[in-house]
């Protein structure tokens, strides 16, 4: 009877992974790469110590550093760093732009191996910009509320953005928007740029040419700007069309049929239409 017949297995021992290469070779690249993450995000090296702040007039230099410096701490596998490979200054820039509405314009940029560089741009002002601001309050206790109607006055850029808020309007073009009752806050833009640019065009012309003294700006709407005079009686623009055309209609008809001393007792000059230029006295 024949034997049954059993096949050998021969078993090769297992070589131990510490004698293979390729784990050498890979604790080698996890070395490296430990130590070159401690190197560029945690270690003293590349940690931020110097933050030089250039350009700024009005903004306080302390005020500004100590904003930069809150944003540059993050962390780095839960532990604190200041690693300058991990500051954002795009996202910097926004948020120190949020916090200074007088600045224009922020630069931000790195120098290795621990410094952060930052050029301020801040705005000029070219105009005031006027609101009343409604105020709520209960007279005498009592359960009824009144209101007060309070001026607040604000520096104007010449992008129409509104950045610091002062007490006087000195002698800056003072504008206003009274068919609106929206309560702006610093660094918004309030009113276009190009109608700002076509209010400073038309300002200089009425004092310096046409010798009128102006109480302020009312932008009514984006086509019809009210011109108030001291003397209490109003031109109408349409800052959208030809500016210098309508100044010239204003001067030919104060010339022609409106004397210095009716000027009294006018009420309006509309030049916002065509050739026409009409009139009203009260």
């Amino acid at each position: 009877m024949k034997k049954p017949y059993h096949r050998q297995y021969q078993y090769k021992k297992r070589k131990s992974i510490f004698r293979s290469s390729y784990f050498w070779f890979l604790m080698l690249l996890i070395i490296v790469a430990c130590g070159f993450c401690y190197l560029i995000y945690l270690s003293p090296v590349f940690q931020i110590k110097n933050i030089n702040i250039s350009g700024n007039e009005k903004v306080n230099g302390e005020e500004a550093f100590n904003s930069i410096s809150r944003r540059i701490e993050n962390t780095f596998l839960l532990l604190p760093s200041k690693s300058i490979f991990l500051a954002d200054l795009e996202s910097m820039s926004k948020d120190f732009m949020q916090e200074f509405p007088q600045v224009r314009i922020v630069n931000l940029r790195k120098g290795l191996p621990d410094q952060i560089f930052v050029s301020i741009e801040e705005r000029k002002p070219v105009a005031v910009f006027s609101q009343n601001r409604i105020i709520l309050f209960d007279a005498n206790q009592s359960k009824n509320q009144e209101s007060l109607s309070v001026e607040e006055l604000f520096y104007l850029d010449k992008e129409g953005t509104i950045f610091e808020s002062i007490s006087d309007k000195d002698d800056f073009v003072k504008i206003t928007k009274s068919q609106t009752d929206t309560n702006y806050v610093l660094g918004d833009q309030v009113i276009d740029e190009k109608i700002l640019s076509e209010i400073m065009e038309i300002d200089p012309k009425l004092k310096l040419d046409l010798k009128i003294s102006i109480q302020d700006f009312d932008l009514q709407a984006d086509d019809w700007l009210v011109v108030r005079a001291e003397d209490n009686w109003q031109m109408y623009f349409n800052p959208q069309e030809d500016v210098k055309w309508q100044l010239t209609k204003l001067k030919a008809v104060l010339e022609e049929k409106i004397p210095s001393e009716k000027r009294k007792d006018l009420e309006y000059i509309d030049l916002r239409f065509g050739n026409l230029a009409p009139y009203k006295y009260r």
